[in-house]
């Protein structure tokens, strides 16, 4: 890894050591990042470290966020990413399962409302023409 790359994987501040597993991980997780790696690792890092996301403009605006703003649109038209490393980082970084435990993972990510769930019954939406 490049000393910048070093650096890039740092910007949130956290104290890491280059052995700890957090470093470890942030540094797997900068090698899938293809063209305009450093200004989408910004961006990532903006996002994980904002009280709110409430706009791009914002964003750019994040301490973590250390280019000048239109680097964040330039990241968003024409940086890459390796989704094929990028799962199989995630992967690799779950948790092993416990013994005799079968482990699930779902995740919902649509935002159609679902007034029969469950699961979750605050997290309805107002259904078109009510």
């Amino acid at each position: 890894m490049t000393a910048k790359a070093r650096q890039s994987v740092d910007t949130v501040g956290v104290m890491t050591s280059p052995q700890s597993p957090l470093a470890h991980f942030r540094a797997e997780l900068y090698q899938p990042f293809g063209l305009r790696r450093d200004a989408l690792w910004d961006l990532l890092d903006a996002v994980l470290t904002a009280d709110r996301v409430t706009s791009l403009v914002r964003l750019s605006l994040a301490p973590a966020f250390r280019r000048r703003w239109p680097s964040l649109f330039d990241a968003l038209t024409d940086g890459r990413l390796d989704d094929a490393a990028l799962r199989r980082l995630w992967t690799r970084s779950l948790p092993p399962p416990a013994a005799g435990i079968r482990t699930l993972w779902a995740i919902d990510g649509s935002t159609w409302p679902r007034p029969e769930a469950k699961t979750s019954p605050d997290r309805t939406g107002p259904v078109a023409g009510s």
